[in-house]
């Protein structure tokens, strides 16, 4: 057996001990370095260059959290709206009632003002703006797809008296209020216009799922009563023009700026057929239905929002328009308009509903019997208004006494799209905040009756028997006529956790 080389074994271990030493001061040496970078560094305060990008970190994160808030607080509200049978938009503004300063505001001022800094709620602002411009879109579709076919004469002359009769009767009373409600524009006639739209309004994603929940889609109710509130809608959309124009008309200049958009759109409107077959033709060239498309349908809405706003017209009656000209029936834009609706209804409109909460101050108003009385005033005119128009006319129209009151009731139905409106008067300074309290409170206890006044009026009726006899259950005079299942639009999409 052989003895191993002690004198090879010795040789080797210097060399790896000078590689170790070598490594060692390989990291020792940078280290020492950086140590006595941090010492000379060591002194009086001075702003750093990098004090901006520390800001705006901290901006982004804040922003972050007031997101996350708004959004989880309007998913579980929602939710449990959707549970107490009430429209997803009830969770969603209560939500924000409680972020606003009616509670968090009023009991916890600090956290509400650490969660909710003028930075965050800017940009909450604009993604707000974007998911209401998107939505309008959506509702200008709808209007588009809705009224693109002829329809029997007295459909025309039930969706124009469920629009006019409570129309008049908001003007009669803005009339009867004098001046103590109105905003900073002082026009009186702007106030008196837009308190007739406001309670001319129908919401129509609260109205579709109201009408697929009662199990009529596919009937003559629903039917007519989406046929209603689709061109009763076009019309107040279409009124809010001048009425902006009226309110915001500070100078020679503005009012010329905003005749000519508002010519703009009546020619655009006016030749809208040709312009979805113009559009659809690009499309087929350009690949409908692809990404790229998608996004091109998106830059379109926002363009035309962009030169209503420039042009002295609300950007929303803009992302309306918009919706009109690219969805008309067979038009390939409109299921690209589709496309969008999910993530408006359930990401980005939550957010304006939300703030929309947190900007109405319940307890700012000073709630005696005469705001009371007013509050109850508002809902009769406002929800009697509608009851009476859609349903007077539907009962004249040849249908049942069930039928035409269960049109009445589904006309007053209020939530986001009556929201959208006060935002409008608001901005445009046509209403003060007292009123836009009590119209926002007089939408929410509207919205709140509807769905249980149609589920007590289509609740099922028992036939009398042929022979005579008494009839069972509730008992009628004779069977109660259903209508035949017809071929409807498909109504605006909302998804689940959305606006309806």
């Amino acid at each position: 057996m052989t003895e191993p080389d002690l004198s090879q074994a010795e040789g080797i271990e210097p060399a790896i001990r000078r590689r170790l030493v070598g490594l060692f001061a390989l990291m020792s040496l940078p280290m020492l370095v950086i140590a006595v970078a941090v010492l000379i560094s060591v002194g009086p305060a001075h702003p750093a260059p990098g004090a901006a990008q520390a800001t705006a970190t901290s901006a982004t994160t804040r922003f972050l959290a007031s997101l996350s808030t708004v959004l989880g607080l309007a998913f579980v509200a929602g939710r449990v709206a959707r549970k107490l049978g009430q429209p997803v938009v009830i969770g969603e503004i209560g939500a924000g009632i409680l972020l606003g300063p009616t509670v968090l505001g009023s009991s916890l001022p600090h956290i509400s003002t650490w969660l909710f800094p003028a930075t965050s709620m800017t940009m909450l602002r604009g993604l707000s703006e974007v998911g209401l411009i998107l939505f309008m879109a959506g509702v200008g579709r709808e209007f588009a797809q809705s009224t693109g076919r002829k329809r029997p004469r007295q459909d025309v002359l039930v969706a124009g008296s469920s629009l006019l009769v409570p129309f008049a009767a908001g003007t009669v009373l803005a009339l009867a209020l004098g001046h103590r409600y109105l905003g900073p524009s002082g026009s009186r006639p702007a106030f008196v216009l837009f308190m007739g739209c406001v309670f001319g309004v129908t919401a129509f994603p609260v109205l579709a799922k109201l009408i697929s929940d009662a199990g009529l889609s596919r009937s003559r109710i629903g039917q007519l009563s989406t046929y209603s509130a689709a061109l009763g809608d076009g019309a107040v959309w279409l009124l809010l023009i001048p009425i902006g124009a009226v309110a915001g008309a500070s100078s020679n200049a503005h009012s010329v700026w905003a005749v000519v958009t508002v010519v703009a759109l009546v020619l655009a409107l006016w030749r809208s057929r040709w312009l979805a077959s113009w559009f659809g033709r690009v499309s087929r060239s350009a690949g409908a239905g692809t990404d790229a498309f998608l996004g091109a349908v998106a830059l379109a809405v926002t363009a035309v929002a962009t030169a209503t706003a420039f042009g002295g017209v609300h950007e929303i009656v803009g992302g309306f328009v918009a919706g009109v000209l690219l969805g008309r029936p067979g038009g390939w834009a409109g299921a690209a308009v589709d496309r969008l609706l999910p993530v408006a209804s359930t990401v980005l409109f939550p957010i304006f509903l939300v703030l929309f909460g947190m900007s109405v101050d319940f307890g700012a108003l000073s709630w005696s019997a005469t705001t009371v009385e007013l509050l109850v005033v508002i809902v009769l005119f406002a929800g009697g208004g509608k009851v009476v128009g859609a349903g007077l006319a539907a009962r004249l129209s040849d249908m049942s006494r069930r039928d035409s009151a269960t049109v009445g009731v589904l006309a007053s139905a209020r939530g986001a799209t009556e929201l959208v409106v006060l935002q409008i008067g608001m901005q445009l300074g046509v209403i003060n905040a007292e009123m836009l309290v009590l119209l926002t409170a007089a939408a929410m206890l509207m919205t709140v009756a509807v769905g249980p006044m149609v589920v007590l009026l289509r609740r099922p009726v028992a036939f009398a028997p042929l022979g005579g006899g008494p009839a069972s259950g509730l008992g009628v005079e004779g069977p109660v006529a259903v209508a035949e299942p017809v071929a409807v639009a498909d109504p605006l999409p909302v998804a689940d956790g959305g606006v309806g």
